[in-house]
């Protein structure tokens, strides 16, 4: 079978190593035989109900086997899964679902609630599983009474799939604006993957904790990876730290993906002393910006971090740090993965810059997406020529290493001056009392723009605004320190703990 979609591929992994453990979920283990054999059932039970090549299927369900096998089954009948946020609010939800117009619904019924207040109205197709109190939407269908129920489906219609067929609706995390459908293909999916285990140390003999969200770009690639390298996935529901350190012992995690909250619950948790993670070999951790500091204290716990860089409109991994093969690009983002031509660009002139000089990051591959849903204006203003802009300014330096600046939209321009937000967040947060800070630009009548720190301090400590601005200008030139403070008990943040600066800009 030529391996041209998703559903192509676990078929294929189901025929090669059939026993092998593919998902756990709290109390169930499913092999990949099972596992392809409950997304046949569900694509079957959505094919009898009318759903066709084509056609959205929203997915509002936690980390778990019904949202695993519901990406599979709408895949296979080359139909395109919107993986909706569940965290959402209904009026945030009801803009997702009035953009993609989904021909059916699966949820878990603790969403129920949050869909049943949603201004559109929902899909006469609604599949459920129950996962609490919650009752079920009218005319709604229980996954469990049909998921053991498999009529395979056929090679004929898998083959009728192509690579550059829509598989996934992905919605941006909306941090300039409304939420953008990111819509990446059978190729894209596939092509990010198979580029991933060539770049970093991937086997079928690995166990990776499945804890960052599937809505999530850093979720739902890497169980598409772990499918195309036979690795068992043991799937996280919900994050806690103490709860990560008993499945990463008792299911002998070897390999996991977290976000910089993520890890520093996890290292300021008991369980990184207590429980046993002999067998842990190493956490990817990226989504925001993930510091040297934070690198270095998980290697003083023992725990190898590979940090990686991407992009929902990459359909994930742009560059990795691998500390053991780089251990002199520490401070950097990495080398761009297998397959990932990139350049720096001016902003402005779109003229491409020599090495070492600071400008928007390019990229381009087959991992790229094919634009945002309905909506081709944004994607033309994002994608140049095959190429796609990231927004993210940066250099490459001499050895081929990517060194992040900030993002494009973030940058302060003072007095003429460029200011990066990380730079000088970096330098504030060397100072003690501060917690975590988030530096944005405040219109100024004379410098145009003006850096202003929201600062989270230390709990019951005696931190002033003029504390602040000192230790800012003791580490930095004048114009980058800051000239106001705000102090906040936490900073606004997303799904997965990547900072709202627009909320603080319009605060």
């Amino acid at each position: 079978m030529s391996i041209q979609s998703i559903g192509a591929l676990l078929k294929e992994r189901a025929r090669l190593t059939p026993h092998k453990e593919a998902l756990v979920d709290r109390g169930l283990r499913l092999s990949f035989s099972e596992f392809s054999h409950r997304v046949d059932a569900l694509s079957a039970t959505l094919t009898v109900r009318g759903i066709r090549k084509g056609d959205r299927v929203a997915i509002v369900a936690r980390n778990s086997e019904l949202h695993a096998v519901a990406v599979f089954a709408v895949a296979q009948l080359g139909a395109i899964s919107v993986v909706v946020n569940w965290r959402l609010t209904a009026p945030e939800v009801d803009h997702i679902l009035s953009d993609s117009t989904p021909s059916a619904l699966i949820y878990d019924t603790e969403f129920a609630g949050v869909l049943a207040n949603v201004s559109v109205d929902l899909p006469s197709v609604r599949i459920h599983e129950v996962t609490g109190e919650d009752q079920e939407l009218p005319e709604s269908v229980d996954y469990r009474s049909f998921a053991d129920l498999a009529q395979p489906v056929t090679a004929a219609a898998i083959a009728d799939i192509a690579g550059a067929d829509p598989v996934v609706i992905m919605y941006t995390s909306g941090t300039t604006g409304r939420p953008k459908g990111a819509v990446l293909s059978h190729k894209s999916c596939l092509s990010s993957s198979q580029a991933t285990v060539c770049t970093v140390d991937w086997t079928y003999r690995q166990r990776f904790l499945l804890v960052a969200p599937m809505f999530h770009i850093g979720g739902l690639s890497h169980l598409i990876t772990n499918v195309l390298r036979g690795t068992t996935t043991i799937l996280m529901a919900d994050f806690k730290a103490a709860d990560a350190w008993r499945l990463i012992q008792d299911e002998r995690v070897t390999t996991m993906m977290t976000v910089p909250a993520m890890l520093r619950a996890l290292l300021a948790d008991e369980g990184v002393s207590e429980v046993d993670r002999s067998h842990l070999e190493y956490m990817i951790c990226g989504g925001s910006e993930v510091t040297t500091e934070l690198i270095q204290e998980a290697a003083a716990h023992g725990i190898d971090i590979q940090l990686v860089y991407g992009a929902t409109e990459f359909t994930g991994p742009i560059t990795f740090w691998i500390n053991e093969s780089d251990p002199d690009g520490l401070g950097s983002a990495g080398k761009p993965i297998m397959g990932c031509e990139m350049t720096i660009h001016d902003p402005d002139t779109r003229e491409q810059l020599p090495e070492g000089r600071d400008g928007e990051i390019w990229i381009r591959g087959d991992m790229l997406f094919a634009g945002y849903w309905k909506n081709p204006t944004a994607s033309d203003e994002v994608v140049i020529d095959g190429w796609y802009r990231t927004g993210d300014i940066g250099f490459i330096d001499s050895n081929g290493r990517l060194r992040l600046r900030d993002r494009l939209k973030d940058m302060i321009i003072s007095g003429g001056e460029n200011i990066y937000p990380s730079e000088v967040e970096n330098a504030l947060l060397t100072h003690p009392l501060i917690v975590e800070v988030a530096v944005v630009g405040q219109a100024d009548e004379r410098w145009g723009e003006i850096p202003v720190a929201y600062v989270v301090p230390a709990a019951g400590s005696p931190l002033n605004e003029h504390d602040v601005i000192a230790h800012s200008k003791a580490q930095l030139a004048s114009f980058k320190a800051v000239k106001d403070v705000v102090f906040v008990d936490e900073l606004p943040k997303n799904a997965v703990g990547k900072l709202l600066r627009r909320q603080l800009r319009t605060a």
